[in-house]
C-alpha cells in the first residue's frame, strides 16, 4: 500500500512497561524503540525498495501503551511499530521555505 506512493512514512517504535534485561546491548527502552524503527527501515527500503528520503523515525518508548494492567495477553500488544503514511510529500521537506517558494515560481 506505501510503495510508489509520494507521501512520507513514519516509522514509531513502542515498548512494553519492563525495563531493558541486564547484560543487553541496549542502554534502555528508547534504543529497543529506536532498534525496532532501524530495523523496519531497513525492511522497507531493502526489500521493499521505498526511497529512504521518505522515512521519518519517531520512538514513543515505553509511553505509549495500547493496555495497561495485568492481562499479559493485552499487554503482549504494547511493544510493537507502528507505519503512518503522512499528509507530507518528500519535497515539500526540502530546502528552507523560501527556497521552496522559488522553486514553484515560473521563471
Amino acid at each position: 500500500m506505501i510503495q510508489g506512493k509520494p507521501q512520507k512514512i513514519e516509522i514509531r517504535g513502542h515498548t512494553s512497561q519492563r525495563p531493558i534485561t541486564s547484560g543487553s546491548s541496549l542502554r534502555d527502552n528508547w534504543d529497543l524503540a529506536y532498534e525496532r524503527c532501524r530495523q523496519t527501515t531497513e525492511y522497507l527500503t531493502g526489500v521493499m525498495a521505498i526511497n529512504p528520503k521518505r522515512i521519518r523515525i519517531s520512538v514513543a518508548g515505553r509511553n505509549e501503551p495500547v493496555h495497561i494492567g495485568t492481562d499479559e495477553d493485552k499487554l503482549r500488544q504494547n511493544p510493537r511499530v507502528e507505519i503512518y503514511l503522512l499528509d507530507e510529500i518528500v519535497r515539500d521537506l526540502v530546502g528552507t521555505t523560501e527556497e521552496q517558494k522559488r522553486r514553484f515560481v515560473d521563471q
